[in-house]
């Protein structure tokens, strides 16, 4: 009779000697993954910022001052958790805040009322919204939590513009006085000569429209919304966003900031503004970040 073990040798021998066919599929289920989400960060930055990311026109608005937050209109305890939450979120991405006693330049209000504290507000500050383009829309428009930008064009090195007065020492008739940038030694085939300054923005809660919200969420919201000129109104799918926050269902709404937000925001600020190619610059070190173990990250 046949020993079993001299069958079961053989059988043995060729399992080991079997292609490890997980082994060898691997490679490209991780490049089609890679693929997938290449794909879904680039239409997140297109979706968010309104331009496509391969858009070289387009320079994105970021703060070049430190960014000083005022909170007014919840009580103590909600107020100082908004404060606190939103100068410590500017601590984890790498944005400077400004110093003890700087002046408002980030405002978030709360109120039941928000057309008619920004009708008063306007009235009382005539700058309140800069050139007041598109200001009527921005009061009229109901929305949980609203935005509004206020920016300059600098410079790529970083100067703001200056009267254009003499040019070869002569006057130039109608041009005089016009803004002219200055110091760009760089290409402009590769480098926006100006880009957009943010120098404030205004966050205005609509209690009305926040109940049953936590802080936190709103809190986040005003944050992505208020570091860089997003889109509001972007239909953004399935994507981990708290840009979502007022469009999730009840059970599916993001709780704060994702990990793409964060990704999203942090390389915007370490990619170089001036770059007419930054949107591709951030969605090539987002895909990074957001599929890097932990560990791993910077």
């Amino acid at each position: 009779m046949a020993d079993p073990r001299d069958t079961a040798a053989p059988s043995g021998t060729r399992q080991a000697n079997r292609p490890d066919f997980k082994a060898v599929e691997s490679p490209p289920q991780i490049t089609i993954q890679a693929n997938v989400f290449d794909k879904r960060v680039r239409a997140f930055i297109s979706k968010v910022s309104g331009v496509p990311v391969w858009s070289n026109d387009d320079p994105v608005a970021l703060w070049h001052t430190p960014i000083c937050p005022l909170v007014e209109g919840l009580r103590r305890q909600d107020g100082e958790f908004v404060f606190d939450r939103l100068t410590y979120a500017l601590a984890s991405l790498g944005i400077p805040r400004g110093a003890i006693g700087c002046r408002p330049n980030f405002y978030v209000v709360a109120t039941t009322q928000p057309e008619a504290v920004l009708k008063a507000w306007s009235h009382h500050d005539t700058l309140m919204f800069g050139d007041a383009a598109g200001s009527e829309r921005f009061i009229q428009t109901p929305r949980p939590v609203r935005i509004w930008y206020n920016s300059a064009l600098v410079g790529s090195d970083g100067n703001g513009a200056v009267p254009l007065s003499t040019f070869g020492g002569g006057t130039l008739g109608g041009f005089d006085g016009a803004p002219t940038f200055t110091g760009h030694g760089g290409s402009w085939r590769f480098e926006f000569p100006v880009v957009p300054n943010l120098l404030s923005v205004i966050a205005v809660i609509d209690l009305t429209q926040v109940m049953g919200l936590d802080w936190r969420q709103v809190t986040d919201y005003v944050v992505m919304a208020g570091l860089t000129k997003v889109d509001l109104d972007a239909k953004l799918g399935g994507a981990p966003t708290i840009l979502r926050l007022f469009t999730s269902s009840a059970d599916a709404r993001p709780q704060g900031l994702s990990d793409w937000d964060r990704a999203f925001l942090t390389e915007l600020y370490r990619t170089s503004q001036v770059s007419r190619h930054q949107r591709l610059e951030v969605a090539k070190a987002m895909l990074r970040d957001i599929t890097l173990p932990m560990n791993e990250r910077r």
